[in-house]
């Protein structure tokens, strides 16, 4: 702006900027998962630890260890929060045999079990 000599009051720059930022905390964005940053500060608690939530199978192994250490830090962890369920029934015998019923825990970065090759949550996901 200078080299145009176009000048500003440091008043203007400030309502500029106040505008900016209210742009900012009222979009809703992909890094917070659809939420705008005004509804993140809502949301999130000012005197607890944020609770920490595993995104995929080897995240949750990982901290399914590290949770006793974490949780006597204060920190809390979550390995369900994130989750889907999917039931399934097998026959291992075959159809005369007993069906075994199996759940298995689904975390938005595991590979979509519908075989696609694609994320759970880009694929087959809650929100999708």
């Amino acid at each position: 702006m200078t080299e145009a000599n176009i000048e500003f009051e440091e008043k203007m720059i400030n309502e500029l900027l106040e505008l900016l930022v209210t742009a900012h905390n009222n979009t809703r964005m992909k890094e917070n998962r659809g939420y705008k940053p005004s509804e993140m500060v809502r949301k999130k608690s000012v005197d607890k630890m944020p609770t920490i939530v595993p995104a995929s199978s080897n995240a949750a192994a990982i901290l399914k260890d590290a949770a006793p250490q974490l949780q006597a830090m204060g920190v809390p962890v979550d390995l369900n929060g994130n989750t889907d369920v999917i039931q399934t029934t097998m026959f291992p015998i075959g159809l005369n045999g007993e069906p075994i019923r199996v759940e298995k825990k689904i975390y938005p970065n595991d590979p979509c079990p519908c075989g696609s090759g694609k994320k759970y949550k880009k694929c087959c996901g809650k929100n999708n």
